[in-house]
């Protein structure tokens, strides 16, 4: 039986680790640009451009989180099935334990 690679899942909440880092990179850019805009432009459209700008901010935010919270859920749930392969593979290694030393008894019944 091949269990849960928990490396893997390591890589991947890493990998999503980065993804978020680069929306929270991306986000901070967002922000500057949105600040020399508003300073260099003073006009009626700023409204909407802000507004626009705002809800992207809050898109990037949401998505940032997200991928943050879904790295770290990958990696604990991979550790967790592990840690249960490692109960389950220690019970079948007791039964049989078990059954051995049933088998013995009974064959030294026997002789």
């Amino acid at each position: 039986m091949v269990g849960i690679n928990v490396e893997a899942a390591r890589s991947q909440a890493n990998r999503l680790s980065q993804y978020a880092s680069t929306l929270n990179e991306v986000y901070r850019n967002l922000e500057s640009l949105r600040v020399n805009l508003n300073q260099a432009w003073q006009a009626d459209e700023m409204t909407y451009i802000n507004a626009a700008i705002t809800q992207m901010l809050n898109e990037l935010s949401v998505c940032s989180s997200s991928l943050s919270s879904i790295g770290s859920d990958v990696y604990a749930v991979a550790l967790e099935i592990k840690h249960e392969e490692e109960v389950r593979a220690a019970e079948e290694r007791a039964r049989q334990q078990r059954l051995l030393q049933e088998l013995l008894s009974k064959q030294q019944k026997l002789f």
